[in-house]
């Protein structure tokens, strides 16, 4: 299960990027998504949407996410991509 969310601390961003992870653990998608919409362009935040999706079922879309974040520098869509990627291989 991809758990690898990112939490960072300090500016506003960072802020709406630690309610959105605490959000996706306990489920509130809605809340997660609200969060998270707000600040879309940073790689932290395309690593949650990714996980956000994943637990919703979009795979692909997912995928997506962890690659942008991944390609940006995110440590922790480098192990949500190859997790993603060995449970798409499965399938």
């Amino acid at each position: 299960m991809l758990i690898e969310s990112t939490v960072i601390y300090g500016s506003l961003a960072s802020s709406e990027i630690r309610l959105a992870a605490v959000a996706i653990e306990m489920g509130d998608v809605g809340r997660a998504r609200s969060c998270l919409e707000k600040i879309s362009h940073s790689p932290e935040v395309q690593n949650n949407l990714g996980i956000l999706l994943y637990r919703e079922g979009k795979i692909n879309d997912a995928k997506h996410c962890f690659e942008k974040a991944c390609a940006c520098g995110c440590k922790e869509a480098v192990a949500n991509l190859q997790e993603i990627n060995t449970l798409m291989a499965i399938q």
